[in-house]
C-alpha cells in the first residue's frame, strides 16, 4: 500500500496550469491563423492545422474542466476532511501532474494525494483521511515540543496511539525483540521521545520489564 502527496497546493497548482494552458492556446492559434493564410505547402498545411486543431480540441476542454474545479472552492478547503476523487484518462493526468499517474488521484485538504493497491474508491479515501490523520498527529507533536522545555519532555510525552500499539504488537508477534518473552510486555521507544523519538511503529518495539530495565541502565 503506498498513499503519497505529489502536489500540496492543488488550488494553486490548477490556477498555475490554466494560466499556462491558455498562454499556450494563444500561441497555437496564432500559428494556425497564420497557417491558414499561406498559400505555400498547402498538404503541409492542412496536416499541421489538423494536429493544431486536434490539441486545440483537447487542451480546451482540459481548461473547461479544470476552471469548473476553480468554481468550486469546496472542493479545496484545508479546514475539513472532505474528500474527492479525481477520475481522468492515463494521458490527461500526465499532462496535468506532469508525472505518470498509476493510482487512484483523491484530493482533501487542498493537497493531490496518489493512493496505489488493489483498493476501491471508498477504500482509498478512508486511506488518506488516515494519512492525513497521522501527518496532523505529528504536527501538533512537534508543535507540543516547541511549546514545552526539554527538561518536561520526559514527563509530559504524548500517547501512543492504539493503533500504532497494535500494530507493533503484531510485528513483535507479541514476543520481547530482546529475550522473546511474553510476560509484562512494555512498548519502548527505541529512540527516546526526550531526544527526538516518535511515536510511529518504526521508533516502537516490545521489550519485557527486565529487558527494558536493562536497556535504561545502560543507557543511563
Amino acid at each position: 500500500m503506498s498513499v503519497t502527496i505529489f502536489i500540496h497546493d492543488a488550488r494553486r497548482h490548477i490556477e498555475a496550469t490554466v494560466t499556462k494552458y491558455c498562454e499556450d492556446l494563444f500561441r497555437i492559434n496564432t500559428i494556425l491563423a497564420e497557417l491558414r493564410r499561406s498559400t505555400r505547402e498547402a498538404t503541409l498545411n492542412h496536416i499541421e492545422i489538423q494536429k493544431g486543431r486536434e490539441l486545440v480540441d483537447v487542451m480546451g476542454e482540459l481548461v473547461r474542466t479544470m476552471r469548473g474545479w476553480l468554481e468550486k472552492p469546496e472542493l479545496f478547503q484545508t479546514e475539513n476532511d472532505e474528500t474527492t476523487l479525481f477520475k481522468m484518462p492515463a494521458n490527461t493526468a500526465k499532462s496535468l501532474f506532469k508525472r505518470e499517474i498509476t493510482g487512484t488521484v483523491v484530493l482533501c485538504r487542498n493537497a493531490f494525494f496518489e493512493v496505489r493497491g488493489m483498493y476501491t474508491e471508498d477504500e482509498a479515501r478512508l486511506l488518506v483521511l488516515e494519512k492525513v490523520r497521522k501527518l496532523r498527529s505529528q504536527v501538533e507533536y512537534l508543535k507540543f515540543r516547541q511549546k514545552s522545555p526539554d527538561d518536561d519532555l520526559e514527563y509530559e510525552r504524548l500517547p501512543i496511539a492504539e493503533e500504532v500499539r497494535n500494530e507493533v504488537w503484531r510485528r513483535d508477534q507479541g514476543k520481547c525483540t530482546r529475550c522473546t518473552s511474553v510476560f509484562k510486555l512494555e512498548f519502548d521507544h527505541i529512540i527516546p521521545v526526550s531526544k527526538g523519538g516518535s511515536n510511529t511503529a518504526r521508533n516502537i518495539q516490545l521489550l519485557c520489564e527486565i529487558c527494558n530495565r536493562q536497556k535504561s541502565d545502560s543507557i543511563g
